[in-house]
């Protein structure tokens, strides 16, 4: 339902990504226009990946992701579905390897449409444009070359990709959403304005990822494979995509990434089980193997800034990078698009006239609170100071009690995929349990332990009633 734009309004989002789109749905209720402006040509219809950033997994375990997307665009579960992207509960489905062992395989709502990124992007894109008919404009083969001041911040200045020409384009609000591409700083300094606080979390990991097409009658008892990095042994993650597909991505911490099929293969045989390997190497390649050869978590605090002009706002990885490996920039750009949405909602009460003063504070203080110890929790990287000592000592208790543990599982997955927030996990029963001594560990299974489902299909009023479980925050 469109919330009466305010009139004569007009909105610039930079980027159309993940977060530029979902951004721009939240907009399209507030402003009479909406302008995208990508640097690329939007293509017609989905394509494989063409890089590490379109390659990733960018939606591992992204249940409360699915969740809200569904919110922000009502029967987009069924056009997944449509899709033919596949169904997946993740506790049953997707057998885990941990440190000290297989996890245990049980029923629980943890429950998604994993796809590849260009196909979920289409999908978005097209609800958004038929949600916001003549609203919304993607203005194409635009670099953005920097902030329009008028003294205030009045638009953006960009280059035409064809013939580099010079033009303005008004705005009574930008958003960046260019993630780890953008270059607000760059823009700041040259209007004048401070540079916010920036925290590195750097580890000394790479990452490979490929699309590969599932082999024929391949029935090995799971869907998707999570296997966590442990010592002298590359981590994995084989998630299924739309069409019979397989994205699969390799992460270690040793040596240079695979950049070929072989090299892939051989990282793959390098495991601590056999199961992936033995899944891709009779599978077709789709895509090249695209390699990521070090990998950082970056946040910004823009919350902390006092002189920042109104007119401009901050979201999604562009403000919190976590690890790619971890796959959560779905769930967070989805969690970034509702904060805005309550914000502007405040907005609108608090000043009818349409004024913005104070919207920039107020979202990315929100944002900030929201996101800021998922970030300190999960891209603790390699720091070495108490609370991140602390904290690989919880996760690591966390993990070896989840070994036999299926409450203590579920939680931890719930956390994972910010279903629930981390802080969750620090109730003192949990806490004592998480910290227990691990018990001597015997001889793991190299293959995933067997499951026989209560159901074998997840019905799409089951798929729905599990999206619909949890309340708008």
């Amino acid at each position: 339902m469109v919330r009466y734009p305010l009139i004569n309004q007009h909105a610039v989002v930079l980027d159309a990504g993940l977060d530029g789109l979902l951004t721009a749905r939240v907009l399209v209720d507030y402003f009479s226009a909406v302008t995208v402006v990508t640097a690329g040509t939007l293509p017609a219809e989905p394509a494989l990946p063409q890089d590490v950033w379109q390659a990733l997994p960018a939606h591992v375990l992204a249940v409360q992701g699915y969740r809200n997307l569904e919110r922000l665009f009502p029967g987009l579960t069924a056009e997944l579905m449509v899709a033919r992207a596949p169904t997946v509960e993740w506790t049953a489905d997707a057998p885990l390897l941990l440190p000290g062992g297989w996890g245990p395989r049980f029923h629980s709502d943890l429950i998604s449409r994993p796809v590849t990124l260009n196909l979920l992007l289409h999908l978005i894109r097209k609800r958004l444009i038929e949600y916001s008919g003549d609203r919304i404009t993607f203005l194409e083969q635009r670099q953005i070359a920097g902030l329009e001041h008028n003294p205030a911040l009045s638009g953006v200045r960009l280059h035409r990709q064809d013939d580099r020409t010079l033009e303005t384009l008004p705005a009574d609000l930008v958003v960046d959403a260019a993630g780890r591409r953008t270059q607000l700083p760059d823009w700041l300094l040259e209007a004048g304005y401070p540079l916010p606080q920036q925290t590195i979390n750097g580890q000394e990991e790479w990452l490979a990822v490929g699309l590969y097409r599932r082999p024929p009658g391949f029935q090995p008892g799971w869907q998707a494979l999570v296997i966590l990095p442990q010592p002298g042994s590359p981590g994995a993650v084989l998630m299924p995509v739309e069409q019979g597909h397989w994205l699969v991505m390799l992460t270690g911490c040793d040596g240079d990434p695979p950049h070929d099929r072989t090299r892939f293969l051989d990282a793959a045989r390098e495991l601590p089980t056999p199961a992936l390997y033995e899944a891709i190497r009779h599978a077709l390649p789709l895509t090249p193997v695209f390699s990521l050869s070090e990998a950082s978590a970056v946040r910004w605090h823009f919350e902390r800034l006092l002189h920042w002009p109104d007119h401009l706002l901050v979201t999604g990885v562009a403000a919190f990078a976590f690890y790619p490996a971890l796959g959560l920039d779905l769930t967070a750009a989805t969690l970034a698009a509702l904060i805005l949405r309550e914000a502007l909602e405040e907005q609108r009460k608090q000043r009818p006239d349409g004024g913005l003063a104070g919207l920039h504070r107020r979202f990315q203080s929100r944002l900030s609170r929201s996101l800021a110890l998922n970030w300190r929790i999960l891209c603790a990287g390699e720091r070495d100071d108490r609370v991140a000592r602390l904290t690989r000592r919880y996760v690591h208790g966390w993990l070896a009690a989840a070994c036999s543990d299926t409450q203590m599982l579920h939680n931890l997955l719930l956390a994972a995929g910010l279903v629930v927030p981390l802080r969750s996990l620090m109730k003192p029963a949990l806490l004592r349990q998480s910290l227990r001594p691990a018990a001597e560990s015997g001889v793991i299974n190299e293959l995933p332990p067997a499951f026989e489902p209560e159901r074998v299909h997840k019905t799409i009023t089951q798929e729905l009633a599990a999206v619909a479980r949890l309340e708008d925050p």
